[in-house]
């Protein structure tokens, strides 16, 4: 059984790899996915640019740490009504995506007790942990985290997505 740090004994949000690895959520920040589009409907748009902002905000958020990964997003179906003159005025709406991201995007920062480099000897002190920036795409605010992303971070490669850091 693997010891418990005061770090993750007194985090709010804890999870559990299937290896035993203990995760924490460090810190969340949130927003609407889709802030800023003045006028349209965000399932005529590409999801792509949204995607790729959101990549680009994890690099810069807590840039000490470099390693990140998006949560595949799952898309929303939507149906869309667009007036005769609408169409008219869009030429190639029939090849328009016709889904949207969820509403939200989350940037989590997990960080975990143990390192996924060389592990710390017996009797060594042991300052180091592992960490990574999840990005993730949800219909609400969290929390709750959406049951299908948690899956999905429960289901990642931690050793090979995180990186070793210490204070």
């Amino acid at each position: 059984m693997k010891t418990r740090t005061f770090a993750d004994a007194h985090a709010p949000f804890v999870l559990t790899f299937r290896s035993g690895r203990l995760i924490w959520l460090d810190e969340i920040t949130q927003h609407r996915t889709y802030r800023g589009l003045g006028v349209g409907h965000p399932a005529l748009r590409s999801v792509d640019p949204y995607i790729q902002y959101a990549v680009d905000a994890a690099k810069a958020w807590r840039p000490a740490i470099n390693a990140h990964h998006v949560i595949e997003p799952n898309l929303i179906p939507e149906k869309i009504e667009l007036s005769k003159e609408r169409k008219q005025s869009i030429p190639n709406v029939a090849i328009l995506p016709r889904n949207r991201l969820p509403v939200i995007t989350c940037f989590g920062m997990f960080e975990s007790p143990e390192m996924i480099g060389k592990p710390a000897s017996e009797g060594e002190e042991h300052w180091g942990y592992s960490a990574l920036k999840i990005v993730w795409f949800q219909e609400t605010f969290a929390f709750p985290i959406d049951p299908t992303v948690l899956s999905k971070i429960l289901a990642l490669e931690w050793d090979r997505c995180a990186e070793d850091t210490a204070d």
